[in-house]
């Protein structure tokens, strides 16, 4: 996507796969940046590791308190969350229909992709979003890691939370930060008991909706996006938030925003490749 960004404003240079061990992350920082990287992209597991390590952070990264995009600047490495945008652009895609005020959002995960879903939620109005993770002390410290308004509104839970879930017929969306689909099909059984456990509701399941991190890889939908079309729910994948986040990180790398087309284009011949 970036390369076809870098054509399209006719601008040199190249987007690279690059390693790093979590162990030997800022060791390979310092031998990207000596080699002539100007910027970056980081995923799981760095996130977090780079928000601290940048001297300055937009915005964004401080309110999430974690990293997806950096830039080498003349004062020092520069930190921004361009996942942020990249969800609320997709949910606005995908579920135009969504009342937030009247909508009660479970997230699933409590990493760094977890807390930007955090920041977006509440800029969207989200009435209440319930935080799930193996550890619900992990999942409070996500939500104590990150600068919300309304911290009132948001709840950790263990990932037993189908045990206890108080449905109140309002709408509901589950989005998925954890990387359950990436590389196996199996869905934990949790996960399952919590799919069901929200499909009960006193509303039609029109009213359920799940958004997916993980984008799939082939024409077949991630497990998780199938499971919740099996329960009748509007689901969709990652892929527009991983255009939309890239666009915007190419933004802010070179000033230019490329247009979603020419992204979405590369990405699906990079797919078929």
């Amino acid at each position: 996507m970036h390369r076809a960004a870098l054509q399209y404003f006719k601008l040199s240079g190249s987007y690279d796969l690059l390693d790093a061990e979590p162990e030997r992350l800022h060791e390979r920082v310092d031998a990207w940046l000596e080699d002539g990287y100007v910027g970056f992209n980081v995923t799981i597991p760095h996130k977090e590791a780079m928000f601290h390590r940048a001297r300055h952070r937009t915005e964004e990264a401080e309110r999430a308190a974690a990293a997806n995009t950096i830039k080498s600047t003349e004062h020092g490495l520069k930190a921004h969350n361009t996942d942020i945008c990249g969800l609320r652009k997709a949910l606005a895609h995908h579920f135009p229909e969504i009342n937030y005020e009247t909508t009660t959002a479970y997230l699933l995960g409590a990493g760094g992709a977890s807390r930007a879903a955090l920041i977006a939620l509440e800029q969207l109005g989200c009435r209440q979003v319930r935080v799930i993770a193996r550890e619900p002390g992990k999942a409070s410290a996500t939500i104590n890691s990150v600068t919300l308004s309304h911290p009132e509104r948001v709840l950790a839970l263990s990932t037993q939370a189908h045990t206890h879930i108080e449905d109140d017929g309002e709408e509901i969306l589950l989005i998925n930060a954890t990387p359950i689909g990436q590389k196996s099909s199996e869905i934990p059984e949790w996960a399952s008991a919590l799919f069901h456990g929200l499909g009960q509701g006193k509303r039609q399941n029109k009213h359920r909706y799940f958004f997916d991190m993980v984008y799939s890889k082939t024409n077949t939908p991630t497990p998780l996006v199938s499971r919740s079309r099996e329960l009748q729910w509007l689901a969709t994948d990652g892929k527009d938030m991983l255009i939309h986040q890239a666009a915007a990180a190419f933004e802010f790398w070179t000033g230019n925003l490329p247009p979603f087309a020419i992204m979405e284009s590369a990405f699906i011949s990079a797919l078929s490749a």
